[in-house]
């Protein structure tokens, strides 16, 4: 296992679980409209989740020897009050989330703990993001 690129690649999944944290958080205090109850409860959820996420994937970073990132990913949180438009910046956090673990999966062989968390989280990631397309689909 090639430690420093498995480390890369975790600190990438850490940006995107900071990213989606911020996002959620911050969507969660300006949805509004009919959608306002589920829907802040729901993004206040996925927001505790990625906390969560985060926690697991600093752990598996120190356990490696690394160091964690602090920083976000960089992509950009558009700041609106449109439901459907929240919910198009939240699927493709979790798709590019989904996409970073996907990525860093096949590196984690050798190391069955980590194989093991990453890719719980990993399966959490694919179904927030297919939640969401329900949940477009059906608005």
């Amino acid at each position: 296992m090639d430690k420093s690129k498995v480390i890369e690649l975790l600190n990438k999944c850490l940006a995107w679980e900071y990213r989606a944290h911020l996002l959620y958080a911050h969507y969660a205090e300006f949805v509004g409209g009919i959608s306002t109850g589920w829907l802040k409860s729901h993004f206040e959820e996925e927001a505790e989740e990625a906390i969560g996420h985060a926690g697991k994937v600093r752990g598996i970073i120190a356990h490696l020897d690394g160091v964690p990132t602090v920083t976000p990913d960089p992509t950009p949180i558009p700041h609106t009050l449109n439901a459907k438009e929240m919910l198009q910046n939240a699927l493709a956090t979790e798709k590019g989330a989904a996409a970073a673990y996907a990525e860093v999966l096949p590196l984690l062989k050798e190391d069955h703990w980590a194989m093991h968390d990453i890719s719980h989280i990993y399966m959490d990631e694919v179904k927030a993001a297919e939640e969401v397309e329900q949940i477009l689909r059906e608005s």
